[in-house]
């Protein structure tokens, strides 16, 4: 019996070294932590500026930003997709008093479960709800979503060994590096650590270092010139469907039972995008025009207001505050909550018009 365990153990030697690299990759990343201890160190750090981001596993946003809204235990959130995600606590009076869960929700179908999985007794009264890309019909991904540390092994086991072979092949880190910016940040993840570039404690988006940034900016109107080209070929921009309508009006009706604000929008495109939409003859053109009167009629059901932001001149903006060609910069982010501060009752307690305007005119883009 001594004799076959040994010849096991020989036999596994080979493959088990296949996993120490990837496995010193996932530790020295800190790619292996449960979304509760990321949340923790954060909330409980929020000025040292600590970074989460994971390079090999998916699926974390929506627990990652459920726990933390539960853990901040904000009065205002911002509520979306990516074009969420550049709002900033700096933004508001108070900036415990916010917490940016863009991201928190894949589809429309999440809104209303993101609402019930908070405490009764949460302090939320207002949410910025961004509609852009979330009401139209999808294919459903197939997710399980990871927040423990067993669900982060079974993502290394599953693929996350293999990921971590190919990038360190195409360069994408080293180890001399990740140790290097381990010893000197506290950020979470590969993406963190190497590129920072990750969720903040607020939960707002750091797009990582500053070349990184110019570079995205640089392309964004080529970008945007190209899509433009092309928009009669792209079919994505399809109708509000009839059953993603019905969840946001099961969001809002649970947003009123609850006295809780939802202020809705469309976020803007580059200009080149969106006059090329509007300008369409057939039925996506129609039914780009039709959908901010859909939403606006159904959000006035429950006496709350929905803004078309599409065109960044409603804003004051240009492209030159995009990061790409569907993403605002944290400038023109300022410039949409002013526009909405200076419309909407309910955020006078949170933002302050006169403090926007200066935070606008130090913002470099």
């Amino acid at each position: 019996m001594a004799r076959f365990l040994l010849k096991c153990a020989l036999f596994s030697i080979p493959v088990l070294g296949i996993f120490i690299f990837p496995l010193a990759v996932f530790i020295l990343g800190r790619e292996l932590l449960p979304v509760s201890a990321i949340v923790s160190r954060q909330q409980q750090n929020p000025g040292q500026d600590i970074l989460y981001q994971s390079a090999f596993t998916s699926y974390t946003e929506k627990p990652y930003k459920l726990l933390s809204t539960i853990a901040r235990n904000p009065q205002i959130v911002a509520l979306g997709l990516s074009q969420s995600l550049t709002f900033r606590a700096r933004f508001f009076r108070r900036e415990d008093a916010f917490y940016n869960a863009g991201r928190g929700v894949y589809s429309a179908a999440d809104l209303s479960h993101y609402l019930n999985a908070l405490p009764h007794d949460n302090n939320l009264a207002v949410i910025l709800f961004d509609a852009t890309n979330l009401l139209y019909d999808a294919a459903v991904q197939d997710e399980h979503q990871q927040a423990s540390a067993s669900d982060m092994l079974r993502a290394f086991l599953s693929s996350g060994w293999r990921a971590a072979y190919l990038d360190y092949a195409a360069g994408k880190f080293s180890v001399r590096g990740l140790m290097r910016e381990r010893k000197t940040t506290e950020s979470i993840g590969l993406v963190a650590l190497m590129h920072h570039a990750g969720f903040r404690a607020d939960g707002s988006l750091s797009r990582g270092t500053l070349p990184e940034i110019l570079d995205m900016r640089k392309n964004a109107l080529p970008m945007a010139l190209q899509v433009a080209d092309n928009i009669p070929e792209i079919d994505k921009f399809s109708a509000v469907s009839l059953r993603n309508l019905a969840e946001v009006k099961k969001f809002l009706a649970l947003a009123r039972e609850r006295n809780i604000v939802v202020i809705g929008y469309f976020s803007p495109y580059a200009l080149e995008i969106y006059r090329a939409i509007w300008s369409l003859r057939d039925l996506h053109g129609e039914e780009f025009r039709a959908a901010p009167a859909t939403l606006a009629a159904l959000f006035e059901r429950y006496q709350y207001h929905f803004h078309d932001l599409r065109n960044l001149e409603t804003i004051g903006s240009s492209d030159a505050e995009l990061y790409d060609a569907g993403h605002l910069t944290e400038k023109g982010t300022l410039r949409l909550l002013l526009y909405l501060t200076a419309r909407e009752p309910a955020l006078a307690p949170y933002a302050d018009i006169a403090e926007l305007k200066k935070q606008i005119l130090k913002e470099p883009f």
